[in-house]
């Protein structure tokens, strides 16, 4: 806020001094005020101009006087009380009387005079007699007051003209008890009457106020000269920022976020398409043209399952970590150096916690026995003997539904199940994993 003024008000700031400067300040303008009329707090301003107060003149009156005493203090000089009478000799008995009138009441009384005193008693006395029957008046109108309310109420069945009757009297003793703190007139009439000694004069009231400095500009509501430019409002949030309000974009500005959106997806797509060849052919290692054991099954063949490498416990921790990080199972198949479709049936079937029924996965406590060629072959003996898949099991200590996949997912070279132990014929080793 600015501190610049106007006329005819003039705003000195507070500057605090040290003893030394106040008394050189101090001095220079006492010997100022002798000569200069409009220093002094009781100069007159008549049509000639400004000029000394007729009572106290060039020396200065009851202000100026301090003022040399304090100037005298802070020089180092110690001053002795002053009396009335050399008071009165220096300044006149009628400064001093228009400075201080209450010591000049109580100077009246001379010494061993009792009677300002005395009455000083006697109009204390009668104000506490005034106080006393005031406060028994008070009381017989209340008491009054309530016993017909009272009488009211008891006679309320009596009729209208009862009723009436107890409106006039309860109307009479409003009017009769309207004292100041009674509470008969209305609350607002009574607290200005009970409180009105206790109110703040004008005069206090602005004494009290503060200094209000500023701008013109700043102390009202913004004004804008004709023609001119208004200012312009903004508006902010609960962070102090202003808020920019929304426009519509025009033509230029959609065609552009419209060619930007376009490289975006293109850049996205040569990526997708980058990474692509990667991943197929970290998925097609482990099958080869050329190895008659490792080479893609035509259509309707199934090949003989190579010895399995079981998943570490740092490779399954792996795919956990990746597949929570949003990487596909061929870029998790490539970085382990394994089959896509291991990875997939892995991750699906052993470690996927999304699955509901636990007996889809395999129990991570239980130990995993895997298939020998012994026992792969054993199980096609039988099987062309038509031994059922339920003594197979009972014979190799194994479940019926381990046997019966393995049998149909690897070991099976033409004929297809029976009607009654499956479905439909498989034509393919590859599993499809669960949604």
């Amino acid at each position: 806020m600015s501190n610049k003024t106007f006329p005819p008000l003039v705003h000195h700031k507070t500057v605090y001094l040290q003893p030394a400067d106040a008394a050189k300040s101090l001095a220079a303008y006492l010997e100022k005020s002798r000569k200069c009329a409009h220093l002094h707090p009781d100069a007159w301003l008549d049509p000639t101009g400004i000029r000394f107060g007729p009572k106290s003149g060039p020396n200065g009156g009851w202000a100026i006087h301090h003022l040399r005493r304090i100037e005298a203090g802070l020089r180092g000089e110690s001053l002795a009380v002053e009396s009335r009478d050399d008071l009165a000799a220096q300044l006149g008995e009628e400064v001093l009387k228009e400075q201080d009138p209450y010591a000049t009441r109580v100077e009246e009384a001379s010494a061993g005079d009792d009677s300002r005193v005395d009455s000083i008693i006697e109009g204390t006395q009668h104000k506490n007699e005034d106080e006393k029957s005031r406060k028994k008046r008070e009381k017989k109108e209340r008491t009054r007051r309530e016993m017909a309310e009272r009488e009211g109420r008891a006679s309320t069945s009596a009729g209208g003209e009862s009723n009436n009757k107890r409106k006039r009297d309860i109307a009479d003793s409003h009017v009769e008890s309207g004292a100041p703190g009674t509470g008969a007139n209305t609350p607002f009439a009574d607290s200005m009457a009970a409180h009105s000694e206790t109110w703040q004069t004008q005069q206090e009231y602005e004494q009290d106020q503060d200094v209000l400095e500023g701008e013109i500009g700043e102390r009202s509501a913004p004004a804008v000269k004709q023609g001119g430019v208004p200012p312009t409002v903004v508006q902010h949030d609960k962070q102090g920022d202003v808020v920019v309000p929304k426009r519509a974009l025009t033509a230029g500005e959609k065609a552009a976020r419209k060619a930007a959106k376009r490289a975006r997806r293109a850049e996205e797509s040569a990526a997708a398409s980058a990474a692509a060849p990667i991943a197929d052919s970290a998925a097609k290692k482990q099958f080869s043209s050329t190895d008659p054991v490792t080479r893609l099954p035509d259509d309707g063949e199934c090949l003989e399952r190579l010895d399995k490498r079981p998943f570490s416990e740092e490779e399954d921790a792996a795919i956990l970590r990746l597949k929570a990080n949003g990487v596909t199972i061929p870029m998790i198949a490539a970085q382990l150096d394994r089959n896509t479709q291991s990875v997939m049936f892995r991750y699906y079937q052993h470690l996927d916690t999304s699955v509901k029924n636990p007996s889809c996965r395999g129990g991570s406590d239980a130990p995993k026995r895997f298939f020998t060629r012994a026992e792969d072959q054993q199980i096609i003996d039988w099987r062309a003997q038509d031994v059922s898949f339920l003594e197979i099991a009972r014979r190799t200590g194994r479940q019926k539904q381990t046997v019966k996949d393995r049998f149909y997912y690897y070991l099976e070279k033409r004929a297809a199940p029976s009607g009654s132990e499956r479905g439909a014929p498989r034509t393919t080793a590859h599993i499809t994993p669960p949604p």
